[in-house]
């Protein structure tokens, strides 16, 4: 049933495009209309509605990728900050499970464009190695718990082996904070919880930069591995692993 109904969104996206491509970036009253088949997911908070605003800001050009990115982080502090997602933040779950929760998403809102919001229960031994990340602007907020987070900006490029990097953070990161990804700034990160248990509150972004990167071999995850530790100024050589698997983000 789930992917019938996916299907069915798809071939509306696809039958709107031209309308939804033009009504994003000038008629975003229309849009909105529009765009309701578009959208799916148990949450509808008015995070997901502020989320969307800021979104139109980043299709009219307003906000680079970064200040689109921090925008919707802090936006999702506040909400875990002000008790939004209390009923989901809160669900039962053991301290040695993991588990995703979708809880909205907006497939197709603009040409091969959509983003989704989510809440991640990760147990504790739940380690994500360094990865980086294609066609992607993400952030994840550290709802309860604590993640050890390590950053490095991209310097070199993801279509080279070795590559470059700079160590931008080393640190533990407690709630109600977050980190963002883009794909320059803080490409390449990693992070486990630190001695307890720890939930994500993530949101992704994927279509943005277009046709031809939608259609490179490694969209998601792609695992890196630095040589030796970072110089004093940050910078590292680091080996290209393998792709990530079906679903990781």
């Amino acid at each position: 049933m789930g992917r019938l109904k996916d299907l069915g969104t798809l071939l509306y996206a696809g039958a709107m495009l031209p309308v939804l491509a033009w009504s994003v970036r000038h008629r975003q009253g229309l849009h909105r209309k529009l765009m309701r088949p578009l959208l799916s997911g148990p949450y509808q908070g008015t995070v997901v509605r502020d989320i969307q605003e800021v979104v139109y800001e980043y299709e009219r050009g307003e906000l680079s990728n970064e200040a689109f990115i921090t925008r919707v982080n802090q936006r999702m502090c506040d909400a875990v900050e002000n008790g939004e997602l209390d009923d989901w933040l809160n669900q039962p779950v053991g301290p040695d499970e993991n588990r995703d929760i979708v809880l909205a998403r907006c497939l197709g809102y603009a040409p091969l464009r959509w983003w989704y919001l989510k809440v991640h229960y990760m147990a504790r031994d739940n380690v994500h190695g360094l990865h980086a990340h294609r066609n992607v602007l993400s952030t994840q907020v550290v709802a309860s718990g604590s993640l050890h987070v390590r950053e490095f900006d991209l310097e070199g490029s993801l279509d080279e082996n070795p590559t470059r990097l700079r160590l931008r953070r080393d640190a533990v990161v407690g709630a109600v904070n977050g980190f963002i990804t883009t794909d320059d700034v803080c490409n390449v990160h990693g992070f486990e919880p630190v001695e307890t248990p720890a939930v994500r509150f993530q949101f992704y972004l994927r279509g943005h930069t277009g046709v031809k990167a939608m259609l490179r071999p490694r969209r998601g995850r792609l695992y890196v591995h630095p040589e030796g530790e970072p110089a004093t100024d940050g910078a590292v050589t680091a080996t290209l692993g393998e792709p990530g698997k079906a679903g990781e983000s």
